[in-house]
Protein backbone atom coordinates (compact mmCIF):
# COMPACT_ATOMS: atom_id res chain seq x y z
CA UNK A 1 0.00 0.00 0.00
CA UNK A 2 1.33 3.27 -1.14
CA UNK A 3 0.92 6.61 0.54
CA UNK A 4 0.21 10.01 -0.42
CA UNK A 5 3.46 10.50 -0.68
CA UNK A 6 4.51 7.35 -2.88
CA UNK A 7 6.02 5.64 -0.16
CA UNK A 8 5.62 2.11 0.29
CA UNK A 9 5.12 0.54 3.99
CA UNK A 10 7.65 -2.16 4.76
CA UNK A 11 7.83 -4.35 7.71
CA UNK A 12 11.44 -5.78 9.41
CA UNK A 13 12.07 -7.66 12.44
CA UNK A 14 8.19 -7.45 12.58
CA UNK A 15 8.30 -3.73 12.91
CA UNK A 16 6.40 -1.52 10.36
CA UNK A 17 7.68 1.34 8.83
CA UNK A 18 6.38 4.32 6.90
CA UNK A 19 8.77 3.92 3.97
CA UNK A 20 11.15 1.56 2.28
CA UNK A 21 13.86 4.33 2.56
CA UNK A 22 13.17 4.04 6.85
CA UNK A 23 13.28 0.51 6.61
CA UNK A 24 16.52 0.56 5.09
CA UNK A 25 18.12 3.46 7.34
CA UNK A 26 16.63 1.08 10.02
CA UNK A 27 18.80 -1.81 8.96
CA UNK A 28 22.21 0.56 9.02
CA UNK A 29 21.24 2.07 12.30
CA UNK A 30 20.86 -1.68 13.75
CA UNK A 31 24.49 -2.61 12.05
CA UNK A 32 26.00 0.98 13.90
CA UNK A 33 24.59 -0.41 17.03
CA UNK A 34 26.29 -4.01 16.41
CA UNK A 35 29.29 -3.07 15.47
CA UNK A 36 29.17 -0.58 18.79
CA UNK A 37 29.36 2.59 16.98
CA UNK A 38 25.14 3.71 18.49
CA UNK A 39 23.80 2.33 21.70
CA UNK A 40 20.28 3.18 22.78
CA UNK A 41 18.65 2.74 19.52
CA UNK A 42 15.04 3.88 19.55
CA UNK A 43 11.90 4.12 17.23
CA UNK A 44 9.05 6.52 17.05
CA UNK A 45 10.54 9.07 20.15
CA UNK A 46 7.41 11.28 21.26
CA UNK A 47 8.94 15.27 21.62
CA UNK A 48 5.62 16.84 23.45
CA UNK A 49 5.62 20.65 24.22
CA UNK A 50 2.63 23.15 24.97
CA UNK A 51 1.78 25.76 23.26
CA UNK A 52 0.17 28.99 24.47
CA UNK A 53 -1.85 31.51 23.17
CA UNK A 54 -3.14 34.96 24.24
CA UNK A 55 -7.40 35.22 23.38
CA UNK A 56 -8.64 38.33 24.82
CA UNK A 57 -8.34 38.03 28.57
CA UNK A 58 -7.80 34.29 28.56
CA UNK A 59 -4.75 31.73 27.70
CA UNK A 60 -5.36 28.77 25.00
CA UNK A 61 -3.50 26.14 25.35
CA UNK A 62 -2.49 23.68 22.84
CA UNK A 63 -0.63 20.35 23.30
CA UNK A 64 2.07 19.85 20.43
CA UNK A 65 3.84 16.68 19.39
CA UNK A 66 6.50 15.72 17.06
CA UNK A 67 7.78 12.01 16.71
CA UNK A 68 11.05 11.55 15.76
CA UNK A 69 11.62 8.11 13.23
CA UNK A 70 14.76 7.37 15.67
CA UNK A 71 17.28 8.20 18.44
CA UNK A 72 20.14 6.92 19.61
CA UNK A 73 23.76 7.78 21.34
CA UNK A 74 26.36 7.90 19.00
CA UNK A 75 30.12 7.16 19.64
CA UNK A 76 31.42 10.33 21.17
CA UNK A 77 28.03 9.98 23.40
CA UNK A 78 26.09 12.88 21.76
CA UNK A 79 22.39 12.38 21.69
CA UNK A 80 21.05 12.02 18.06
CA UNK A 81 17.38 12.57 16.89
CA UNK A 82 16.87 11.52 13.39
CA UNK A 83 14.35 11.52 10.84
CA UNK A 84 13.93 9.93 7.48
CA UNK A 85 12.19 12.04 4.94
CA UNK A 86 11.49 11.22 1.25
CA UNK A 87 9.13 14.71 1.70
CA UNK A 88 8.99 17.78 3.84
CA UNK A 89 5.39 18.76 4.57
CA UNK A 90 5.03 22.57 5.81
CA UNK A 91 3.89 20.88 9.38
CA UNK A 92 7.09 18.65 9.62
CA UNK A 93 9.44 22.18 8.63
CA UNK A 94 7.55 23.89 11.24
CA UNK A 95 7.26 21.20 14.17
CA UNK A 96 11.13 20.81 13.40
CA UNK A 97 11.94 24.39 13.73
CA UNK A 98 10.18 24.45 16.97
CA UNK A 99 11.80 20.75 18.65
CA UNK A 100 15.05 22.25 17.94
CA UNK A 101 14.53 25.48 19.34
CA UNK A 102 12.63 24.02 22.63
CA UNK A 103 15.05 20.94 23.40
CA UNK A 104 17.80 22.83 21.79
CA UNK A 105 18.28 19.64 19.76
CA UNK A 106 19.85 19.19 16.00
CA UNK A 107 17.34 16.75 14.14
CA UNK A 108 19.53 15.26 11.18
CA UNK A 109 17.75 14.28 8.29
CA UNK A 110 17.96 11.35 5.85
Amino acid sequence: MRSKYNAKKTIIDGIKFDSKKEGAYYLKLKQLEKAGMITDLKLQVPFAWVETHSNLDQAIHFKRKYIADFTCIDYKKDFCIIDVKGYKTEVYKKKKKIVEKIFNIIITEI
